[in-house]
């Protein structure tokens, strides 16, 4: 009784907190630890402490970072008076998960070696071998590619002492996408391959990183349609994981980035629509910002390439204030660059340049040779639309002799790759071959430079003779950007409340089935599932509502499919057994009218689930849905064993609760028990969005 007053009592601030959230993130995160406390009362050892804490800061690393830095550090310190070893290695081991998904490599990697200290002492082999992994990928953040090679052998000499298949496997991805990092392709598919032979079927990530590492490389080799054959590979593997569905949305989001990103490289703009509109389904489906920017990244690219300005607009901007959340410098100096052509596209070239010239800035301060060379072509062509022609041939000699350095590279590594792979008699005559190549590439460069200096000339002319016309236009650009903007901001911020909304239901429902974990009566646990699945029910009418390009209303035939959906998997029912059957028409409800209407649904769904179908029965439940421009009419009905009489509404907290929902949309209800139970209800008072 104890343990269920506490669920309660943190339920209850959660809730009563939840209009507050908005004004400040660290009230969401300091009820959240609180909670976290509250729950850890309740173990009476430091390892069960750890053990808690350690799986709930797994479960946030990429949403919640700086929530997990504060759990590791609880974990700590439960663990340092004891002398616990393995605590204090999980402790900093999730330290350096945190500093990792912010991004501070180096404070990343000072806590995975604290960590690595102390699973030496514990004697942990397994966790050694997961630290130099981390590593592995803390020192590439940092660019310290000497390090980062250190840890991969460490990693290869760690999997001969577990003995681990899985380790081996893991240790050949990493050396590969070394090389692959270092363009030695050829010998970064060989390292992946052989990585293929140790992983194991269940080992999905693995799997899936290996094929997407052997994609990249034929796509970087000009190979597309093998790219694109090992990018589909790894879609399928992701598509047949096992475990929590947002695990598997994560996975699938990233392998249909990479197809995306390919087909729009290809030009195959069909092709890419498709694939981006899957991409953007399966991020939507999970809390990574990574995979929701990327998606919106392609999309941008995507509908300028259509010129479909104001949608690529809308995407970029996105994608920008998903960067700039989570603070990513490289990241957002590409996307300006992005927009920066958008722009120049759009013939909007103060707004162009402005973009532009900030991606100068960021792209020069990291170092980034490559981007930086393509965003001097963004800022010429600025330049030469604001009639600055001086600058613009400036920069453009800048791109040709930037452009020409990273093919003198590219050439030269090739020299040193034949040097390593030919024998010494074949050697002088491949490197001649070679030469010859950086000869004729050098006259065609030349030939570039010229050619581009006519273009430019040429370009010159175009713009001086448009140039009038622009300028009587440019005033109504502005004003028009300036009313876009400011839509843009109001829609933007709307979308952020529901967001956090989502968000913090999401913490109650994780904090209510972190609780149900430690209950041993089956009646508790039921009623904590039953109120996962209430809040889960309002959760995801937030969710749609940021997500979908209307934010105003919900689109009910699409939230009762994911509701359905989502009881489905709580409940584990048995679809080849009892089919689901809906039937909704394309309404678009206001959200105080969606949220009663979906805590209904949610409760007569639950009890057919429940209740209609013992003793492994078959049958089906159908959920209608109909406006008669009067009324809104719900039909919840199923084939099975029926309703009990004697059962009255207020002896049921679900029913009792439909018809307290019901009293606030004025509906009147009616009960059927024959062949099976149909619930119908008309509702009354309800607000329809109408779209303009």
């Amino acid at each position: 009784m104890r343990t269920i007053q506490k669920v309660t009592l943190v339920v209850v601030l959660l809730l009563t907190a939840e209009v507050q959230f908005s004004f400040g993130q660290k009230l969401e995160q300091d009820l959240l630890l609180d909670s976290l406390k509250l729950l850890g009362e309740n173990l009476n050892s430091s390892t069960q402490k750890v053990e808690v804490w350690y799986q709930a800061a797994e479960t946030m690393q990429r949403s919640s970072p700086k929530v997990v830095l504060q759990i590791s550090k609880m974990m700590a310190d439960v663990s340092q008076k004891p002398l616990y070893l393995m605590g204090l290695g999980m402790g900093y081991e999730q330290m350096g998960n945190a500093y990792y998904y912010l991004r501070k490599a180096d404070s990343s990697v000072w806590a995975y070696r604290k960590a690595l200290d102390y699973y030496r002492k514990g004697d942990a082999p397994q966790k050694i071998f997961t630290m130099y992994n981390y590593l592995v990928f803390a020192y590439r953040l940092s660019g310290n590619k000497d390090s980062t090679i250190l840890y991969v052998k460490k990693e290869m000499e760690q999997a001969v002492i577990t003995n681990d298949s899985a380790h081996w496997a893991t240790a050949l991805h990493d050396n590969g996408f070394h090389l692959s990092e270092s363009n030695q392709l050829q010998n970064a598919i060989n390292s992946f391959f052989e990585a293929l032979k140790y992983v194991k079927p269940d080992a999905y990530n693995t799997r899936i990183n290996i094929n997407n590492g052997i994609g990249d490389c034929y796509h970087v080799m000009g190979n597309d349609s093998a790219a694109l054959r090992y990018f589909h590979a790894s879609k399928e593997i992701a598509s047949t994981m096992s475990g929590p569905k947002v695990r598997r949305e994560y996975w699938l989001a990233l392998s249909s980035n990479r197809i995306s990103s390919t087909l729009l490289e290809l030009g195959r703009l069909d092709d890419a629509r498709i694939a981006i509109q899957e991409q953007m389904s399966h991020a939507k489906q999970t809390d990574d910002t990574e995979q929701r920017y990327t998606a919106f990244l392609n999309y941008g690219m995507y509908f300028t390439n259509t010129k479909q300005y104001d949608s690529a607009e809308y995407s970029f901007l996105e994608g920008m204030r998903i960067q700039k959340k989570v603070g990513r410098k490289r990241a957002i100096g590409i996307i300006h660059y992005n927009i920066s052509g958008l722009y120049n596209n759009w013939k909007k070239f103060s707004l162009a340049f402005q973009h532009a010239d900030s991606a100068n800035r960021i792209l020069t301060e990291l170092n980034s040779t490559a981007w930086q060379t393509k965003n001097y072509h963004a800022l010429a062509v600025a330049y030469a639309g604001l009639e600055r022609y001086k600058e613009a041939y400036e920069m453009l000699t800048r791109y040709v002799e930037a452009n020409g350095k990273i093919m003198t590279a590219d050439n030269n590594q090739k020299i040193a790759e034949m040097q390593a792979a030919y024998d010494v008699d074949k050697k002088d005559a491949a490197i001649t071959v070679l030469n010859k190549e950086n000869e004729l590439r050098n006259s065609q460069r030349n030939f570039f430079i010229v050619a581009a200096a006519s273009l430019l000339a040429t370009a010159m002319l175009v713009f001086y003779l448009y140039s009038q016309k622009q300028k009587s236009n440019m005033l109504l650009f502005e004003k028009n950007g300036v009313i876009e903007k400011s839509l843009a901001e109001r829609e933007t911020l709307l979308k952020e409340i529901h967001h956090r909304v989502k968000n913090n239901l999401q913490i109650i429902s994780s904090l209510l089935s972190l609780q149900s974990k430690s209950l041993v009566d089956s009646a508790a646990q039921g009623a904590i599932s039953e109120s996962r699945n209430r809040v889960k029910s309002m959760s995801l009418i937030h969710e749609q509502l940021y997500q979908e390009d209307t934010i105003s209303g919900v689109e009910m035939n699409d939230y009762i499919s994911r509701l359905v959906s989502s009881l489905t998997s709580s409940y584990g029912l048995d679809t080849e057994r009892i089919e689901i059957k809906i039937e909704s028409e394309n309404i678009l409800l206001d959200v105080d009218s969606a949220i009663p209407l979906g805590l209904i649904i949610n409760e007569l769904v639950s009890n057919s689930m429940k209740y209609a179908f013992p003793n492994q029965r078959s049958g089906a439940i159908l959920i209608s849905l109909k406006d008669t421009m009067n009324e809104l009419l719900l039909m919840v009905k199923d084939d099975g064993v029926g309703m009990d009489a004697s059962i009255k509404a207020d002896q049921s907290f679900g029913l009792s609760m439909v018809n307290s929902l019901m009293r606030k949309l004025k509906a009147e209800i009616s009960i059927v028990s024959q062949a099976g139970t149909s619930v119908q209800i008309s509702i009354k008072d309800f607000k329809r969005i109408t779209l303009a």
